[in-house]
């Protein structure tokens, strides 16, 4: 009987290896299926692999696969929901959010918004409007946008620099969002479109807002140098926090 159970274990032990790397691929496919806007269900190809069963124990085995496949697409059904948050890009101003936040939006085929451009749109230079309107009014309505922007599904975001001097922010983006902070050296900043007065101290302006910018994002992708290559450290470790929830059973 000890020898038996010793082999039982050796066994299991292999198939318990083998159905995490399943359901492993199986979140993978899902992100496939979500991003290709295909249907999770494929109901042909279960009955495919059915009919493939070897005729020992055929009917036992089909049982438990078919409770694999129940599985698997109730894991993609809550992975399709998760996977509806947009991905949104903070970070200090030139530091390549919405080079990057296209480039990404047209890689997983999402939309993308970028608020300085609403802002922009609706308003005009964000400078003149400061220096008319004062501050204190263009943080209130690059909230607006924010919040307007964060409604969307399935959506990549490209924020202003300074959208993480408001807390609320941070509640508006933690509701519906994986938020990167895209990290870039200081002296590699791109200056167009900085306001003048933040032009004269960029070290300044980093170290008041770096902790806030680690306190609002959920990982931290570096950029300082080809973009197509933050991006795909980017899709990575995105895919890698999904992989990881999944496995934990939280999404």
């Amino acid at each position: 009987m000890k020898e038996f159970r010793e082999k039982i274990d050796l066994i299991d032990e292999k198939i318990l290896d083998l159905l995490i790397e399943r359901f492993d691929l199986s979140i993978k496919i899902g992100s496939y299926k979500k991003i290709n806007k295909l249907e999770i269900e494929n109901l042909k190809r279960e009955d495919e692999i059915a009919k493939s069963f070897p005729n020992l124990y055929k009917k036992n085995i089909e049982n438990i696969y078919r409770e694999i496949f129940k599985n698997s697409k109730h894991m993609q059904e809550k992975l399709f929901a998760y996977l509806d948050k947009n991905i949104v890009l903070i970070g200090m101003p030139g530091c390549g959010k919405t080079t990057l936040g296209e480039i990404l939006s047209k890689k997983l085929k999402r939309d993308f918004f970028d608020t300085d451009k609403e802002f922009e749109n609706l308003y005009g230079s964000p400078e003149e409007f400061i220096i008319r309107e004062g501050l204190s009014k263009f943080r209130d309505i690059e909230s607006e946008i924010l919040r307007k922007f964060s409604k969307n599904k399935y959506g990549v975001i490209s924020t202003g620099g300074g959208i993480v001097e408001r807390k609320e922010n941070l509640e508006i983006l933690k509701d519906n969002s994986f938020v990167y902070y895209i990290d870039r050296d200081t002296d590699k900043l791109t200056l167009s479109g900085i306001q003048p007065s933040y032009k004269k101290d960029l070290y300044k302006l980093r170290e008041k807002r770096e902790n806030l910018y680690r306190e609002f994002s959920d990982e931290i992708i570096k950029n300082n140098t080809d973009p197509q290559e933050a991006v795909g450290k980017l899709i990575e470790s995105f895919n890698n926090d999904i992989l990881v929830k999944a496995r934990a059973g939280v999404l």
